[in-house]
């Protein structure tokens, strides 16, 4: 199981944790997304305090990354995932969805 968070998301920046029971992610690539495009890649190689202190791992789990938006993008749309998986991280409020999804306020 993957857990994590973003945490900040900027024009410019990603940056959050994840976390996985069954395998180290220490330096595992990271890639953003937004409407499918990537706008950015980074590794997992932040020491976070607060995570090891919460017995996740050795507290290597934190991200932060330049990404490019493309214009007219919304920062909302924003998705992290780990290079070669299918597990996502979404910001709070964000929603996954395919061609035809009807717009609007995630529930």
């Amino acid at each position: 199981m993957i857990k994590g968070a973003i945490e900040e998301v900027s024009a410019q920046l990603v940056s959050g944790w994840i976390y996985s029971r069954t395998a180290p992610l220490r330096d595992a690539l990271i890639l953003a997304f937004s409407d499918g495009v990537c706008i950015g890649t980074g590794r997992v190689d932040r020491f976070r305090q607060d995570l090891a202190d919460a017995g996740l791992d050795d507290g290597y789990l934190g991200f932060s990354f330049p990404i490019s938006l493309p214009e007219h993008a919304e920062l909302a749309s924003v998705v992290v995932r780990l290079a070669d998986a299918e597990a996502l991280l979404l910001q709070r409020g964000s929603r996954v969805g395919g061609a035809g999804t009807p717009a609007g306020p995630a529930s």
